[in-house]
């Protein structure tokens, strides 16, 4: 068998279909409204208002969110949460509640960016994997697992700090 790129990509894809396909052909199919009786008719109308009374209420609150954060107050209260965002105490000269506050928050913002970089290097190790290229799929999970272990410590600094 002739291993180039575009075999390999297709017999990814081929893989993927295989797993995913099965998935959609497991799913229920829909509720007709003549099959069902009136009761049951009742209780599917009942539910599908509620679900769309629920979309409403979050469309709203996303409306009041944005005309807040588009208003004075909400563009000040933007400037302070970014500008304090980053300004980490490492050790204050008196310890507040806030002082412990800002410092998780520091690290746990930290954290979720090492995560994010170990995700695409983990993503890119196993494109790389795919590809034939081992060795730098190896060392990519490497680098992310070390960057993992520093931010989960920088957390728990941050949190008994």
């Amino acid at each position: 068998m002739n291993h180039t790129f575009t075999n390999r990509i297709s017999l990814a894809l081929l893989l993927f279909l295989i797993i995913t396909l099965p998935t959609y052909a497991d799913a229920p199919p829909p509720n007709n409204p003549s099959d069902l009786s009136k009761k049951e008719f009742r209780r599917q109308q009942r539910t599908e208002r509620r679900r769309l009374r629920k979309i409403k209420r979050q469309q709203r609150r996303i409306k009041r969110i944005k005309r807040f954060l588009n208003s004075r107050r909400g563009q000040r209260f933007l400037g302070r949460f970014f500008r304090d965002l980053f300004s980490c105490k490492i050790i204050p000269a008196s310890f507040t509640r806030d002082d412990f506050w800002l410092a998780a928050e520091c690290s746990f913002w930290r954290l979720l960016a090492t995560a994010l970089l170990f995700g695409i290097l983990v993503g890119l190790s196993l494109l790389t994997g795919t590809m034939g290229f081992g060795l730098l799929g190896i060392v990519a999970i490497l680098m992310g697992g070390m960057l993992a272990f520093l931010s989960f410590f920088t957390f728990l600094i941050g949190i008994f700090l």
